[in-house]
């Protein structure tokens, strides 16, 4: 049977207000942070549905930072589905075309998840407290309230996610049209939002067929029919639009599930480095505390979780480490993929978090302390990874060179640089194609085959006193506080 209609929570809303505030801390800044490619490559993309028409290029991400100027130099991505372009081109024309519109987008989306958060714990545990505490797991950690509101797959992946699974349980209980319905949608918008939450519907599929295979093997075939057309329509229209989409799909899936730890062709890593690069970025995103407290749930919840409770801990768990073994090129290198282990990790938690309900004297007063002396740890340490997070986004000297590149290129300039960070926020910026890590050395050599650009060398830290290339003496580059800007136009 399905819960008894929620009343609005002022905790639930506490933890909306606290989320939301957070996540708006450097809402306007440029894309210099990490994870600010993300921004970047975006923006560039709803940038390109007004400059080409999105109706003309049917809807595909075009994410040439120059004016394309035909369809041969296109540089069309298909690598994931589009519906985050969708959503951030909608909020472009609605709220204008800066970062705090597309973070704005994230944000919202986040909070939305966060509700998902909530229904789901309240259907599966019926426990406030435990509702209350998982739900605030979820929102509240370095991890969301950073990367929540970065533009990516991830924030309205987590949200579609999220508004899915409660479907699923009231389902699990009892099958009816309203969740039906509901199943079908979101079912339909994971599958055109993200490739990591089709392994989570998948598991969820097995969930309701091990919960009770007698009744719940239509529900499961049903499932697994939506999750079908859904990816198969997301195929079809990028085949229908692109022709070389099938080629590209299997070329970008044997470079993300390679050992590779960069870029194509880079060293490889072994699986002790896959483990510990994964642990380092869950220990300082989701904190020690959560951690710990999630460790100790899942031991909790084997022995005072219901079968449906228990089982959902597991399917989290196990969709995103699946995610995780599978892509692991893209999971190496980007520490918010671990994003993906947020329900399960607030799920199991809070089993610790209300554990002391079970026990009197003191013991229920041991039990408590300790657990709300983990929280007031998290907090601590969470607030410095937070700080540091935020601090990424301050780069004087990207600003520096935005600032030089907009006096001295014009739109559509070819550009290398030295530098290694920043490439795809300053080419978004700037309007120019732009390379990054060309060392001063092969400058020369390029001016017999490449026709005019400019290049930009900065100061990286290695070396003890910047001065200009002496491979580039016989040329006299624009100067600015870090940098030196040749112009070979």
């Amino acid at each position: 049977m399905t819960s008894a209609k929620p009343k609005l929570s002022v905790g639930f809303v506490l933890i909306l207000l606290v989320s939301w505030g957070l996540m708006m801390i450097n809402i306007d800044l440029p894309w210099w942070e990490q994870g600010g490619d993300n921004g970047a490559w975006i923006s560039a993309a709803v940038r390109n549905y007004d400059r080409l028409g999105a109706t003309n290029i049917s809807f595909l991400q075009i994410l040439n930072f120059e004016p394309p100027t035909n369809p041969d130099t296109y540089y069309v991505y298909i690598h994931h589905p589009p519906m985050i372009v969708w959503q951030t081109a909608t909020t472009s024309a609605l709220f204008g075309f800066h970062e705090l519109s597309f973070r704005y987008l994230a944000a919202i989306m986040t909070l939305i998840s966060t509700a998902g958060m909530w229904v789901l714990l309240r259907r599966l545990t019926r426990n406030p407290a435990q509702t209350f505490w998982g739900t605030a797991l979820y929102a509240l950690t370095p991890m969301m309230l950073f990367y929540g509101r970065m533009p990516n797959h991830e924030a309205p992946a987590l949200a579609f996610l999220l508004l899915l699974l409660p479907a699923l349980v009231n389902l699990s209980h009892r099958i009816n049209r309203r969740d039906l319905i509901l199943m079908i949608v979101f079912t339909v918008l994971c599958a055109w939002t993200a490739w990591a939450v089709l392994i989570f519907i998948g598991m969820a599929g097995l969930w309701l067929l091990w919960l009770n295979p007698k009744r719940n093997w239509k529900l499961f075939l049903a499932l697994g029919v939506t999750a079908v057309i859904g990816i198969g329509s997301l195929i079809g229209y990028y085949q229908a639009v692109y022709p070389e989409t099938i080629t590209d799909l299997l070329d970008v899936f044997v470079f993300r599930t390679s050992n590779q730890s960069l870029s194509r062709g880079s060293a490889t890593f072994t699986f002790t480095e896959f483990l510990w690069q994964n642990f380092i970025h869950s220990i300082s995103l989701y904190t020690p505390s959560l951690l710990i407290l999630s460790a100790l749930g899942m031991w909790l919840s084997g022995k005072r979780a219901d079968r449906r409770t228990g089982g959902m801990i597991i399917i989290l768990f196990l969709s995103a480490v699946a995610y995780f073994l599978v892509f692991r090129n893209a999971t190496y290198i980007h520490n918010y993929y671990k994003i993906y282990l947020a329900p399960a990790l607030a799920l199991s938690a809070s089993f610790t978090m209300i554990a002391y309900q079970q026990h009197r004297g003191r013991k229920r007063i041991w039990m408590r302390a300790s657990a709300q002396g983990l929280i007031l740890g998290g907090i601590a340490t969470g607030g410095f990874f937070f700080a540091l997070l935020h601090q990424s986004a301050v780069r004087p000297q990207l600003d520096e060179i935005r600032t030089l590149l907009a006096e001295q290129t014009e739109i559509g300039d070819r550009v290398f640089s030295n530098i290694d960070y920043g490439v795809s926020p300053l080419s978004l910026y700037a309007s120019v194609d732009m390379d990054g890590n060309v060392l001063p050395e092969t400058i020369v050599s390029r001016l017999e085959s490449t026709d005019g650009f400019y290049y930009l060398y900065c100061d990286t830290g290695d070396e003890e006193d910047f001065t200009a290339p002496l491979e580039l003496d016989t040329y006299a580059p624009v100067t600015s506080e870090t940098c030196f800007l040749y112009n070979f136009t």
